[in-house]
């Protein structure tokens, strides 16, 4: 799937935490490029620099949602944030990736981290909307769980859908904090030590899919199963340089 240059209008930016936004795009007079949900788009900066941010709405959707997270010790995450706070359009290249669910029904593992979730909430969100079957495990770790900015949403859709499990992972754990703790790859090979036949998607930070690659790789599993938006977006970059 070749990828367009296409503007989109910002319809909002609003927070989801105090470090994380939700970013409305809707399109202008022009058509969105058709996308597969999992995949990233890249947002051109005014410096004219380019940044890859996954897409969290599903194709089936009239928007496209972004999930930015914006640090005060991040100036490029401080300098995103402001930007679309200010613009009324914004110019887009999309759409990236292999982070594509199977056309098979073979059951998914998604493994996030942070604002990792973003590609996998498109992913899920499509899965349903497609009415599929097949079984879904998603393990989303993050370091507190006011992190957690999604999980309101996430136990409500695994709760209606017998299919899709959610499990939220904490590296930091409070006294009263009831569920898992460490990491989410950590958690989820624990519980799975068996992935044979199985799609298994990693999104987060370079360090933390990193660590994941690596586990599964240690794990057995093979490299055709799994799918990294990371690894994405650095072969990208190589093949560009």
């Amino acid at each position: 799937m070749n990828s367009h240059a296409v503007t989109l209008a910002v319809d909002h930016v609003a927070a989801l935490s105090p470090t994380v936004f939700r970013v409305g795009l809707k399109p202008t007079r022009e058509r969105v490029p058709r996308y597969e949900a999992g995949q990233y788009l890249k947002v051109v900066m005014p410096d004219g620099s380019l940044r890859p941010l996954s897409i969290a709405s599903p194709p089936e959707s009239d928007h496209i949602e972004l999930q930015v997270q914006r640090r005060s010790d991040a100036m490029a995450g401080r300098t995103l944030v402001d930007h679309l706070r200010q613009s009324a359009t914004v110019d887009c290249h999309m759409p990236y990736g292999r982070c594509r669910l199977p056309p098979d029904q073979r059951p998914v593992m998604m493994i996030a981290g942070g604002t990792g979730i973003a590609p996998m909430r498109a992913m899920l969100a499509s899965s349903i909307a497609r009415a599929e079957t097949r079984r879904i495990e998603l393990y989303w770790g993050v370091a507190t769980p006011d992190a957690l900015f999604l999980d309101a949403e996430l136990r409500a859709l695994s709760s209606a859908h017998p299919r899709v499990h959610y499990h939220p992972v904490i590296e930091h754990a409070p006294s009263h904090w009831r569920g898992a703790v460490g990491f989410p790859h950590a958690l989820a090979l624990r519980e799975h030590p068996c992935l044979a036949g199985w799609s298994i998607f990693c999104s987060g930070s370079p360090g933390m899919s990193r660590a994941v690659v690596a586990a599964l790789q240690a794990h057995g599993v093979h490299r055709d199963q799994f799918f990294c938006d990371w690894l994405d977006i650095l072969h990208e970059r190589n093949d560009s340089s």
